[in-house]
């Protein structure tokens, strides 16, 4: 198993389909809710937990789940317009490394741990 460099939302990723309006609703929803109007925070906890910014979105970082899985947390910041939005990517071979399953785990403890250091609580409910 190999990272290829390439990144793609969960829903792209092999035999993750069937997961993917789950996911989005159970992960991706709620760490944009979870992050509207808290820009500066989700940067700070991004930093503090060693993510790697990134030039994509509002607040792109990579951040390091395992030396082999890293995953990249986008997000774009709501206005009086359109409500905040979020991505979760995943490089294409991830499932290669763990099953499908995990990396909703994955996400969903990311989401987790960024809520927890940026002190805000999450709004919704995770995997976790």
């Amino acid at each position: 198993a190999v990272p290829s460099g390439e990144w793609l939302p969960f829903r792209s990723l092999k035999d993750a389909s069937p997961f993917g309006p789950a996911f989005q609703q159970t992960v991706v929803d709620v760490y944009a809710r979870t992050f509207s109007g808290h820009l500066k925070e989700l940067c700070d906890a991004c930093q503090a937990l060693g993510g790697r910014k990134l030039p994509h979105s509002d607040a792109g970082y990579e951040l390091p789940a395992f030396a082999c899985i890293p995953v990249r947390f986008l997000f774009w910041n709501g206005d009086e317009e359109f409500p905040a939005q979020a991505n979760i990517l995943f490089d294409k071979n991830a499932v290669d490394f763990i099953h499908v399953e995990s990396l909703v785990s994955i996400a969903s403890e990311g989401l987790t741990f960024l809520s927890e250091a940026a002190k805000l609580p999450l709004l919704g409910n995770t995997f976790s």
